[in-house]
């Protein structure tokens, strides 16, 4: 995971980052956080979500453009198929590791484990969260 780069609040972060982030925060309780910090995650979800539906939209829109105008619906064309794939690919590669500016909130050291506890979060899910500790 990259080291992210804060200006004022703001983060920089590649948007497979920010999809990341935005699963392990979702998928998980916050009932055993402080009020403050279960705060600081609800804005964070709130502040991810708009990222996550604007990198769903670019994939659905480069999905419907990339998509040759020979293949037809319901048609099988392996090569066409391919083609089509391979595009789609290299422009989610491209899309996901750009950075874009994201504003994070942080929680503490202590809250983080009490949300590791509370959720009994694997490791790579507990790197994720490192991008939020104060």
């Amino acid at each position: 995971m990259a080291k992210e780069k804060t200006i004022k609040g703001v983060t920089k972060l590649k948007r497979f980052e920010v999809l990341n982030l935005n699963e392990v925060l979702s998928s998980n309780k916050i009932s055993k956080l402080s009020k403050e910090s279960a705060f600081a995650l609800l804005d964070m979800k709130i502040e991810l979500n708009k990222h996550v539906n604007e990198i769903n939209e670019a994939q659905r829109l480069a999905a419907n453009q990339l998509r040759p105008a020979d293949l037809k619906e319901g048609e099988k064309n392996e090569i066409l198929e391919k083609e089509w794939n391979d595009k789609f690919r290299d422009f989610a590669e491209k899309h996901l590791n750009e950075e874009i500016d994201v504003k994070l909130q942080k929680i503490s050291k202590e809250q983080l484990l009490e949300f590791v506890k509370e959720n009994d979060l694997s490791l790579d899910r507990i790197n994720v969260l490192q991008l939020i500790v104060e």
